[in-house]
C-alpha cells in the first residue's frame, strides 16, 4: 500500500518542481509579465468557478435528487446555473482583461527591430535610429 502512494506522489512532486526558476512560466520577469501572470490566475479562477457550478448542478441533479424534477425547477437550474452564471462571469473576466490591454500594448522603450522571415533563414532589417550593442 505504501508503494502505491509513493508512486502517485513522486510524479506530482516531480511535475511541481518546475514551477520556479528562470524557465518557469509562473515566475514573472518584468512588470508586463507580472500583469499577464495576474491575468492568467484571474482567468483560471473564473474558469474553475464556472466549471464547479456546472458540475455541482450536474451532481445535484443526478446524485443528490435523482428523481423527476418539475419543469420549472429544471428550467431554473439550466437558465441560472448553465447560462446566466457563466455569461456573467465571462463578461466580468472579459471586461477586466480588456481594461489591461492598453497598458500591455504600449510600445516598449527598447530598440526597434524589424524581422523578415524567409523560407530557410531570417533577415534582420534595421531602422535608421537603432543601434545594436555589437556594432
Amino acid at each position: 500500500m505504501k508503494k502505491f502512494r509513493t508512486s502517485r506522489t513522486f510524479p506530482a512532486g516531480f511535475a511541481l518542481s518546475a514551477c520556479e526558476g528562470p524557465q518557469s512560466a509562473f515566475e514573472a520577469a518584468g512588470a508586463e509579465a507580472a500583469r499577464v501572470l495576474t491575468l492568467f490566475w484571474v482567468m483560471l479562477i473564473g474558469a474553475v468557478a464556472i466549471w464547479a457550478v456546472v458540475v455541482a448542478i450536474g451532481y445535484y441533479v443526478t446524485k443528490t435528487h435523482p428523481g423527476q424534477h418539475s419543469e420549472k425547477a429544471g428550467l431554473r437550474l439550466i437558465i441560472w446555473g448553465g447560462c446566466v452564471f457563466p455569461t456573467v462571469v465571462l463578461a466580468m473576466l472579459l471586461f477586466w482583461g480588456l481594461r489591461m490591454m492598453p497598458d500591455l500594448r504600449r510600445p516598449g522603450d527598447g530598440p526597434t527591430i524589424a524581422v523578415s522571415g524567409e523560407r530557410f533563414w531570417w533577415r534582420r532589417l534595421r531602422a535608421r535610429w537603432t543601434r545594436y550593442p555589437d556594432e
